[in-house]
C-alpha cells in the first residue's frame, strides 16, 4: 500500500509541477536555468546538488544545519570557506524526517532578506507534506519551491508571495 500511495504522490506531483517555461517569477526562473539545471555534483543526492548548487550561486557564507549529518561534511569539504553556526544565516538545511521540527517563530530572527531554508523529504514521514504546505503560509515566506525530493523557502520582502512546484 505505501509503494501504491509513493507512485501515485509522484505521478500527482508530475501532473501539477512545471519547469523554468511555466514559471513567472525572474527570480525563481534564473534560480533555476542559471543554477540548478545546470550539470554538475553527479554522484549526489537531488537534495545534495541543490545545496552545493546553490551556496555559491547565492554566495551564501553562514550555513545552519541542525545535526551532524552528511550535508555538512559534503558542505564543508565542498566550500571550506563557509562558517557553520553563526547567525545571521544565509542557508538553513534540514535533512530527512526533520520537516516536522521546524520552527519558523525560532529560526524567522536568525535570517535576513536573502536567506533560504532548504528541507529534504518533505513527503517522507505522515504529516511531512501538510508541515511543509504550513511553513508555505507563513507570510514571512514569500517564495517556496517544491522539488518533490525537498522544498526551499526563501524571504524576499521585496518579492510577491509565490509557491512553485518544480520537476528538475
Amino acid at each position: 500500500m505505501y509503494l501504491f500511495s509513493r507512485i501515485l504522490s509522484r505521478l500527482v506531483f508530475l501532473l501539477r509541477s512545471t519547469n523554468q517555461h511555466g514559471v513567472h517569477s525572474p527570480f525563481v526562473f534564473k534560480y533555476l536555468t542559471q543554477c540548478l539545471y545546470e550539470k554538475g555534483y553527479r554522484n549526489r543526492t537531488k537534495f545534495q546538488q541543490i545545496a552545493l548548487k546553490s551556496i555559491p550561486y547565492f554566495e551564501y557564507r553562514s550555513i545552519y544545519i541542525p545535526a551532524e549529518t552528511g550535508l555538512k561534511t559534503i558542505l564543508k569539504e565542498a566550500y571550506p570557506g563557509l562558517v557553520f553556526g553563526k547567525a545571521p544565516y544565509d542557508l538553513i538545511a534540514f535533512e530527512k524526517r526533520q520537516v516536522l521540527d521546524i520552527d519558523l517563530e525560532e529560526l524567522a530572527p536568525l535570517c535576513h532578506n536573502d536567506s533560504a531554508i532548504l528541507i529534504e523529504g518533505i513527503r517522507d514521514t505522515p504529516g511531512g507534506l501538510a508541515a511543509w504546505e504550513l511553513l508555505c503560509t507563513d507570510p514571512r515566506v514569500t517564495v517556496s519551491i517544491d522539488f518533490y525530493y525537498g522544498g526551499i523557502l526563501f524571504f524576499r520582502k521585496e518579492q510577491e508571495k509565490q509557491h512553485f512546484r518544480i520537476r528538475i
